[in-house]
């Protein structure tokens, strides 16, 4: 289980070797399963951090994702491998893909798999065949300019983190300066993956998670503002996408979630999430750049060492993320 947990969010789950320094264009690199992730709780401080209270915000400086890859040409492509749906294993693969200012990336079309991109820091510019695919009044936002939905990202600070989730792949951007982005790739379920898109439909869906309605619960020390989720009448969405804060010392009690993978990328604080149960319990590290990906159906528990704890978290599919709008209404 403690493979499928730290190898779950990269494209080589069976890799345990620390990932050797970036590559021009090449895949992602699956990090090491260290000895710290198997002895994190007695790293942390039995008197616990105080209360951190919300609402949450990224650090100023985002940390480096444990999983990365450089592209250093001036033109770079995703390995059409990494694209392509898992058999048996988890339903999504994300890392960091860093840009050399001017160089371009491009993610070929895909076939069953959905892709997110999402600026965490620096600045972009749309291919043209990918601003076709995008509305004029996105493409022409600016970092500070309102609109009425949330913009593909053309600009982005740390904090600025707007994104794209393209249904079938098919776009390029150029790095306008040294560029670091999220990329997230999707397995379709089986009843997307033969569906025609509407005449209307352009297979993209623009989401930030620069702003938006902060929900807050336990006294303001958890917090989360959801950018993506469930569709109710298009049921097109293959992932949520959530920032989420913890400020409170009691951190996350254990629970389940029965038919969805967890995914998370770790921007601050630290601790220990506990994943299974019994005698298949395993501890695992929790740090800034951590990248963490837990199994449906798996009972998990986190317990912070060092607050606030801020997070990009995908529930693949979505519907657990429903739970946070309960719980800042005060119901169960």
């Amino acid at each position: 289980m403690l493979a499928f947990v730290l190898a779950a969010c990269g494209p080589k789950p069976d890799a345990t070797t620390e990932p050797p320094s970036p590559q021009p264009n090449a895949a992602p690199a699956a990090p090491e399963a260290s000895a710290a992730a198997a002895t994190s709780a007695s790293a942390s401080s039995t008197a616990g951090p105080a209360v951190v209270a919300g609402p949450f915000q990224a650090p100023p400086a985002i940390p480096t994702l444990e999983r990365h890859e450089s592209c250093l040409k001036p033109a770079c492509t995703v390995d059409a491998a990494l694209l392509k749906p898992t058999s048996g294993g988890p339903p999504a693969r994300m890392w960091e893909q860093q840009i050399a200012k001017s160089s371009t990336l491009t993610v070929p079309k895909t076939k069953d798999s959905a892709v997110l991109v999402m600026v965490l820091a620096g600045a972009i510019e749309w291919g043209k065949e990918t601003k076709d695919r995008l509305s004029p009044a996105s493409t022409g936002f600016k970092s500070g300019t309102k609109a009425a939905a949330p913009p593909p990202p053309t600009t982005s600070t740390a904090q600025d983190f707007d994104g794209v989730v393209f249904f079938d792949g098919d776009f390029s951007f150029k790095s306008l300066e040294g560029t670091r982005v999220l990329l997230a790739v999707v397995d379709l379920p089986e009843d997307m993956r033969s569906k025609k898109p509407a005449p209307f439909d352009s297979r993209a869906s623009s989401f930030t998670l620069r702003g938006g309605t902060n929900l807050s619960w336990a006294d303001g020390a958890m917090g989360a503002r959801i950018a993506v989720e469930q569709d109710p009448i298009l049921q097109r969405t293959v992932a949520s996408v959530t920032f989420l804060g913890i400020g409170s010392p009691k951190g996350v009690a254990e629970h389940v979630h029965e038919n969805e993978w967890e995914m998370l990328a770790i921007l601050s604080g630290a601790g220990t999430m506990t994943v299974g149960k019994g005698a298949e319990a395993k501890k695992v590290d929790v740090r800034p750049g951590s990248l963490v990906a837990i199994p449906k159906g798996t009972p998990h528990a986190f317990a912070p060492s060092e607050l606030p704890v801020t997070a990009i978290q995908l529930y693949v599919p979505p519907g657990p993320e429903q739970r946070f709008r309960k719980l800042a209404e005060g119901t169960k």
